[in-house]
């Protein structure tokens, strides 16, 4: 097995004793410890500190340097919490139900300040961010050849040109997936370590070249990577499931539920292999992952909650109490639990032969609002949550977007022009997207068929294919305006 290594590292590049931060790209000698300090923005600590951070990132490191530094500077919330307002005031705040942080500690304050304001709304953690963090929490790092030319076209001409994945700092489950990558072509890298032309390179004969070739050489690595990857892969399914836009609020807590009991069959039941995951699973579960507005989703959810392997439970009730206690209206509260009795019975008068086919054949919120006529304030209520994603992936993605247009070299545009770029060129996609989810979100979610992820999940050598477009058509329009402020003289 590959051995454990601080997941900070993720955040910069490995250099010969030194180590190169993927956000400002300054290099600093060093370690864990000095990285963890340069990311965390605490000044004072013998290194420089990050400019270009992100927030969660930031906050992450100043927790794992110890968090109680008096030399962090603590930036008002104020200006995030008037720009949320005036977003939720244009949609209208009756049109406005939950309120997604991606768990940073600047966003879970702005959350708090709006639930302050705004009573009826709830605050919930990134799912797929939380799944991230656990994926973190057990992965195991391998290190990479990708920075060598000359090995990495060796590597290329031994594997039929297959690029190995690399972690990438914008996208989740991209370790779990690098790891995937690797073990596809064990059998070439096998030959490739054994061959002639590896020996051959002066590059082979360093200390780092011999311990990747006794890796690569190592039964054990390559045995113990493939139970890592059949262990994970259903926390990787539920990653599949929330890391979008689509109205996962239903499904989230069964598939996590899921998920716990296929990495325990995975480990053969055997309590030394999964007992120190399930506490990992369960930490993160409770503080990243699962708020009780997904236990109660759950319960609203009728072919979850119809079928065999469905069990109510304390967290679900505790979901419908801070249902009642926060969303549901003052002079409906009394009917809204009258109505959760009538449906936790399983009435015959609401589960017909027609409802109970329609759990085939549509959403949770679809059946609610063709079935739920019965139980009115009960109906208004389940479409409301059930319509909810669990996930602020895509924001994620759109921020990527800034800063692969702002970061090329060649970038001419005035931050205005550059800005409105990237946002023309976003909502585009956006509509394109929101058009596909439109016509999908009113099918049913088959758990079981949560398979790969999608492409953007990863990076491979090259650069994310979204990121690169946006870049081009930068560079593009930069040639554009390039030209026409050296022509401007002649008028």
């Amino acid at each position: 097995m590959v051995r454990k290594k601080d997941h900070f590292w993720e955040y910069v590049e490995e250099l010969d004793g030194r180590f190169k931060c993927n956000f400002c790209e300054q290099d600093f000698a060093g370690g864990a410890p000095r990285i963890k300090s340069h990311l965390a923005g605490v000044k004072g600590r013998d290194i420089d500190i990050c400019a270009k951070v992100p927030d969660d990132v930031q906050a992450e490191a100043y927790l794992a340097i110890g968090g109680h530094s008096k030399k962090l500077k603590i930036t008002s919330n104020s200006s995030n919490v008037e720009q949320s307002k005036k977003i939720i005031e244009e949609i209208g705040s009756n049109h406005v139900v939950q309120f997604i942080t991606d768990n940073a500690t600047n966003f879970e304050s702005v959350g708090d300040m709006l639930i302050g304001k705004y009573p009826h709304l709830y605050k919930t953690r990134c799912a797929a961010h939380g799944i991230q963090l656990l994926l973190k929490d057990i992965y195991e790092e391998v290190n990479r050849v990708q920075k060598h030319t000359i090995v990495l076209s060796l590597m290329r001409a031994h594997t039929n040109n297959k690029n190995l994945k690399h972690p990438c700092t914008t996208r989740f489950a991209s370790n779990f997936l690098m790891l995937q990558s690797i073990l596809n072509v064990e059998s070439k890298l096998r030959l490739l370590v054994a061959s002639s032309d590896w020996r051959g390179l002066d590059y082979s004969k360093k200390d780092i070249a011999k311990e990747v070739t006794n890796i690569i050489q190592s039964t054990k690595f390559w045995s113990q990577g493939h139970e890592v990857l059949l262990v994970l892969e259903p926390l990787v399914r539920v990653l599949r499931l929330v890391n979008g836009d689509g109205s996962t609020a239903g499904y989230l807590y069964e598939a996590m539920e899921r998920a716990k009991e296929a990495i325990q069959q995975r480990c053969g039941n055997n309590q030394e292999k999964y007992i120190w995951m399930w506490e990992l699973f369960e930490g993160r579960r409770t503080q990243n992952i699962i708020h009780p507005i997904h236990s109660v989703a759950a319960f609203l959810n009728p072919a979850y909650m119809y079928s065999g392997t469905f069990t109510e439970n304390r967290e679900m009730k505790e979901g419908t109490s801070l249902i009642l206690e926060n969303l549901v209206a003052l002079e409906e509260k009394i009917e809204f639990m009258g109505q959760v009795q009538l449906y936790r019975m399983k009435l015959s008068s609401l589960f017909t032969k027609t409802t109970m086919t329609m759990l085939k054949t549509c959403h949770p919120r679809i059946w609610w609002d063709y079935c739920g006529d019965s139980l009115p304030v009960l109906k208004k209520y389940a479409i409301r949550i059930l319509s909810q994603p669990c996930s602020s992936s895509s924001c994620e993605r759109n921020w990527s977007a800034f800063e692969a247009a702002q970061t090329k070299k060649r970038n001419r545009l005035t931050p205005k022009m550059l800005d409105d770029f990237v946002y023309v060129r976003m909502n585009t996609m956006m509509m394109e997207k929101f058009n596909t989810l439109e016509a999908r979100d009113v099918e049913p979610i088959d758990l079981d068929k949560l398979n790969e992820l999608p492409e953007h999940e990863y990076v491979s050598q090259e650069q994310d294919t979204e990121n690169d477009t946006l870049s081009e058509e930068a560079e593009n329009i930069n040639d554009h305006v390039i030209d026409d402020t050296d022509l401007s003289w002649l008028n």
